[in-house]
């Protein structure tokens, strides 16, 4: 460092930018991320409340919300250092997935889900997108998401 000094602040400041630039900076809190989320969570359960109903009739609404959910987590793979969000949006959607984008492809191939697996199944997706909401905010608090009380 001193002969960082000794060259003139040039140096010294270009080694102390290096320095900060490979820090891990945390990925912005987006307020409009959480809406998002929110508001795909509760059209997400409305739609999976009526999965002993025939697919078909339910269809659109289906697409839409696979569609609006995709767009979610594509925007997430963009943040750099977003990784825990992008992850849980790619739990949320998949397909072979045990959640919404999995649940959506079940019916539509089954036509209709039994009650009983509707009931599970919401509550883990609520869960997943509680998650994900919560690991949102957590970059607004500097905090980490806690398991809710009396949750598995």
């Amino acid at each position: 460092m001193t002969y960082l000094l000794s060259c003139g602040p040039r140096p010294a400041f270009l080694a102390l930018f290096l320095v900060l630039a490979a820090c891990d900076t945390p990925p912005p809190y987006s307020e409009a991320a959480v809406q998002a989320a929110t508001e795909l969570k509760a059209d997400s359960i409305a739609l999976l409340q009526q999965a002993n109903e025939p697919f078909p009739s339910h269809a659109d609404e289906a697409a839409r919300i696979s569609t609006e959910a995709s767009a979610e987590a594509l925007a997430a793979s963009r943040i750099p250092g977003n990784g825990a969000v992008e992850e849980q949006w790619r739990l949320i959607t998949d397909p072979d997935g045990n959640l919404l984008g999995g649940t959506l492809a079940r019916w539509e191939t089954q036509g209709t889900l039994s009650r009983g697996f509707r009931d599970e199944v919401v509550g883990e997706v609520a869960q997943a997108f509680d998650t994900l909401i919560c690991t949102e905010q957590a970059k607004q608090a500097a905090r980490s998401c806690a398991a809710p009380a009396g949750g598995n």
